[in-house]
């Protein structure tokens, strides 16, 4: 018997239960409003860690293979 309540008591606790719940459009529309977001912040952020040094280096490297222009672009008499 005691075996029964057991089993009885843990079929109750972990059986599926239905929600009954339904969220319309109001608190849904808000909610994934933020989810796109917060993607975007994340994506945006871990692209500007990536990106960032690589366009440093790059005008590191692009500064090296530029010509001298001394002048300025005026021509001195």
């Amino acid at each position: 018997m005691k075996v029964f309540l057991i089993a009885f008591a843990a079929a109750c606790i972990f059986a599926p239960h239905p929600a009954h719940a339904y969220l319309g459009l109001g608190p849904t529309l808000p909610f994934l409003g933020g989810a796109i977001a917060f993607i975007f912040l994340v994506l945006s952020s871990i692209l500007g860690i990536v990106l960032y040094p690589l366009k440093r280096l790059m005008e590191y490297f692009r500064k090296d293979k530029a010509p001298d222009n001394e002048g300025g672009g005026v021509d001195a008499d």
